[in-house]
């Protein structure tokens, strides 16, 4: 039984789920969604490499397929918007894990933003040489973003090399540094580069070459990129290490608005404070806490939860088998808020 890649991954996503979060919880992983929910979700349910690999998929794409996959019976609505896996969609997720290999070096979590500005530099690095190899100094760049060619003009007068010298050291770092991926990944790489009097394939038009699933092409594609930004840091290479340093740092798992409340908090300011100086709610400035103790592991959270009540949480976690949060606050005193929960689980990776 082979299904479309996208339709396996919806099933994967829900059976991750367990049927605690809405089905529009894995469209906001897809899609990257810069708040505290969707982030901790991702973590919490150890889907995190998914975390916007997606960012341009619409609702109505998602609707139309969860009503496809209900009406082929793959999954079942547990509550409203919260769907689960039947059988039947179990069995076709066990297929399609095997049928498709897996995304090892997928990691949108971390590398989301990095990896588009690393693809447009390292495309325009290919092109740059191919044309002046060829003795080419007036094209079209392949990116018309502005900032990432001023970064590549920058790294050739960095690196003192002739035409020929430079294409030899960028075709030997590739050629090594993808001899230790997927081939189709490979291929998707190589085949997207243009250069001189060439264009390169779309991710679409190189899948139906390598007669791949296109969404599975899409996802491998950004697989074989994460790869190279986490390998291309390393010695022996030379030209893609600069490429990954001269654009900006990896961003921090922490969005903008939390990166603030982050820095008052540490100056000693209570959530309350800070929601009056940042006129923010203080719901807001929670959402934030949860996003902050989700990505910085050691974040003392002794203020806002005491010993006892966490262990209170954790144990309603163990007992129940649950991580839904109005199924936990149900057996919970009621003097432990949603809050105190949310902050609890953002301490667990896995129960």
């Amino acid at each position: 039984m082979i299904i479309p890649y996208f339709d396996g991954l919806i099933l994967y996503l829900i059976n991750a789920l367990k049927g605690q979060r809405t089905v529009y919880s894995p469209l906001h992983i897809l899609n990257g969604k810069k708040s505290s929910q969707p982030i901790q979700d991702a973590r919490l349910f150890n889907i995190s490499e998914f975390f916007g690999v997606l960012p341009k998929l619409k609702r109505e794409t998602w609707d139309q397929k969860i009503t496809e996959l209900t009406k082929e019976g793959y999954i079942k609505e547990k509550e409203i918007n919260t769907y689960i896996c039947t059988e039947h969609g179990k069995q076709a997720l066990s297929f399609w894990e095997k049928d498709y290999p897996p995304l090892t070096n997928l990691d949108g979590r971390t590398f989301q933003d990095a990896a588009h500005g690393f693809w447009m530099r390292l495309q325009l690095l290919v092109q740059t040489s191919s044309c002046l190899l060829n003795g080419n100094h007036s094209f079209i760049p392949v990116s018309r973003n502005q900032e990432e060619q001023v970064l590549v003009k920058k790294l050739f007068k960095k690196i003192p090399l002739s035409s020929m010298e430079l294409a030899q050291l960028l075709y030997r770092e590739l050629d090594d540094l993808l001899s230790n991926v997927n081939e189709a990944g490979a291929e998707l790489i190589v085949s997207a580069f243009s250069g001189h009097q060439h264009a390169g394939l779309t991710i679409e038009q190189s899948a139906r070459k390598l007669n791949i699933d296109v969404f599975y092409a899409r996802l491998l594609f950004w697989d074989t990129i994460h790869y190279m930004l986490k390998a291309s840091v390393q010695s022996p290479y030379i030209l893609l290490k600069e490429l990954v340093l001269i654009g900006k740092p990896v961003q921090s798992l922490l969005t903008a608005s939390t990166q603030r409340t982050l820095k008052m908090l540490q100056a000693g300011m209570s959530k309350e404070e800070v929601a009056a100086v940042r006129n923010l709610k203080t719901n807001t400035i929670e959402d934030h806490l949860v996003e902050i103790v989700s990505n910085i592991p050691d974040f003392p959270i002794d203020d806002f939860v005491s010993k006892a009540e966490k262990e209170q949480i954790k144990q309603a976690i163990a007992t129940n088998e649950t991580k839904q949060l109005r199924s936990l606050k149900m057996v919970l005193p009621s003097e432990i808020t949603y809050f105190k929960i949310r902050l609890v689980m953002a301490t667990i990776k896995e129960v």
